[in-house]
């Protein structure tokens, strides 16, 4: 079985992202304003659309700009 690029990376960083989310709710802070929950979702965004070139075939991630 070959091993999907950007997987394991991309289930880490959902995983971290998670993470941050429920420690936010649990002290009652809003999540949109979050400068660290937004800097993560801004990696796990960036890597599924590198996960998802490598798994279509497509130029996604070179177009992708942020």
């Amino acid at each position: 079985m070959r091993e999907i690029p950007y997987y394991k990376e991309m289930k880490q960083e959902i995983r971290k992202l998670n993470q941050l989310a429920d420690e936010a709710l649990k002290n009652g802070t809003p999540l949109a304003p979050d400068d660290a929950i937004l800097e993560q979702s801004r990696k796990v965004d960036d890597l599924i659309v590198k996960f998802q070139g490598e798994m279509y075939g497509s130029v996604m991630s070179d177009s992708y700009d942020r």
